[in-house]
């Protein structure tokens, strides 16, 4: 299609140093499965946020007791 595109465009005129932008093509094995997607964002927020809480609390001189 481009090719043609530009043939046409070389018929009417245009200068040859314009470009000409290509359709997008969809990469194979891309998912989009919002649920799927939602449920991993879920599970690594979980596991990320305790261990940040794992290692703030390995780092604190603090000793607690129970009340």
């Amino acid at each position: 299609m481009t090719e043609r595109v530009a043939e046409e465009a070389m018929a009417n005129g245009f200068d040859s140093d314009w470009i000409f932008v290509e359709e997008p093509t969809k990469t194979v094995g891309q998912s989009r499965s919002l649920p799927r997607s939602l449920a991993l964002g879920l599970l690594g927020g979980l596991v990320v946020g305790a261990g940040s809480a794992l290692i703030v609390d390995r780092r604190s001189n603090r000793m607690y007791s129970p009340a």
